[in-house]
């Protein structure tokens, strides 16, 4: 077992990295929706999008002592839209919820 922390820590690195692609697509798809580019529909797998924005506010969520959690369906089909639209959209509700959320007392979680 000599080679378990460095294979732990390459595994930590891979997931980073991910992560960091993730978030950076992310950013690019959000500034999209600035621009006056035309809707871009495509297949989209909406628990990815959760996910993706779980990701982007996790840090926002926690500031305010908030526990994010998920119950999402595996079964759950795709559907068509401009990704970045639903993006923003979920992005508020998020936020929206975050905000309501931070003026109650006790434990808080946002569950999807």
């Amino acid at each position: 077992m000599r080679y378990a922390p460095l294979e732990e820590a390459r595994a930590a690195a891979s997931r980073i990295v991910q992560d960091g692609r993730r978030a950076g697509e992310i950013v690019k798809r959000v500034r999209l929706l600035f621009s006056k580019d035309t809707l871009q529909r495509e297949l989209v797998d909406l628990n990815e999008i959760i996910r993706e924005m779980i990701l982007v506010l996790h840090s926002e969520a926690t500031q305010f002592g908030i526990s994010v959690r998920t119950e999402l369906a595996a079964d759950l089909p795709q559907v068509t839209g401009d990704r970045v639209q639903l993006q923003q959209v979920l992005m508020n509700l998020i936020i929206n919820s975050i905000y309501a959320m931070k003026v109650v007392e006790g434990t808080l979680e946002l569950t999807f």
